[in-house]
């Protein structure tokens, strides 16, 4: 159980990494209160506080005017390369 904690973790952090790569210089809280997403979810995500559900990534996604797909393929560039989505 510890081992899926840790790799939570670090899919969390790539994907925390991925976000702030798509906002640039764009600060979260606007696109949150542009796009009415909650600024806590901005910030936990931005944060790598908690992990989300697909329709909370695919949503802040196209509030950051990218595609999922493209966001979760930032997201694997930070994953380490024998990192498997399975064992999450």
């Amino acid at each position: 159980m510890q081992a899926k904690k840790v790799k939570q973790r670090i899919y969390i952090a790539a994907l925390s990494k991925a976000v702030l790569d798509c906002l640039g210089g764009i600060p979260p809280s606007r696109i949150a209160s542009e796009y009415g997403i909650s600024t806590s979810t901005m910030s936990n995500l931005v944060n790598a506080k908690k992990n989300f559900n697909i329709t909370t990534i695919v949503e802040v996604a196209e509030a950051m005017g990218v595609k999922a797909t493209y966001l979760l393929e930032i997201t694997e560039n930070y994953l380490p390369e024998d990192f498997t989505l399975l064992d999450l």
